[in-house]
């Protein structure tokens, strides 16, 4: 598969759950600030919390 990166997370969210997975795809627009940025600590921080998240959900097989 490939993609460009506004696509990818959802193209990979799609085939994952075609599979049975429960997937979020985080990748999107804002006109938030800084823009352009790559931050690592902020990525991990809300996959992390993305997991506590569906963690919580009935129909996630934890």
């Amino acid at each position: 598969m490939g993609a460009v990166k506004e696509q990818s997370a959802n193209l990979y969210a799609a085939k994952m759950a075609e599979k049975g997975f429960v997937t979020l795809s985080f990748w999107g627009e804002s006109e938030g600030q800084p823009r352009n940025a790559v931050l690592p600590n902020l990525y991990a921080e809300d996959f992390s919390a993305a997991v506590d998240f569906l963690s919580t959900r009935s129909f996630v097989d934890r």
